[in-house]
């Protein structure tokens, strides 16, 4: 990590302390920034190793948020089948 990615992590905080939706506003806020030109210079490769650092972060959320639901799956198949038999 750079030294002025150090300094935009304690400017808009860790990663890893804010919400899905906190990064993923942050995220859009930094593609606005790059799509409209509004970067300078000398804070385009912070700002773009920012982004590459939430789309990373959030990118793992979601497998491991897949992974806990693919777990669970199976217990809920269970609970309707026994649901099912009691029925009968």
């Amino acid at each position: 990590m750079t030294e002025d990615s150090k300094n935009l992590d304690t400017q808009v905080g860790n990663i890893n302390e804010l919400t899905y939706v906190e990064a993923s506003a942050e995220l859009e806020e930094i593609i606005a920034e790059l799509d409209n030109g509004f970067v300078d210079i000398d804070s385009l490769a912070v700002k773009f190793e920012r982004a590459v650092t939430i789309i990373e972060e959030l990118d793992r959320r979601i497998k491991k948020t897949k992974e806990k639901v693919d777990k669970l799956s199976p217990r809920l198949q269970e609970v309707r089948l026994d649901d099912a038999q009691e029925e009968i």
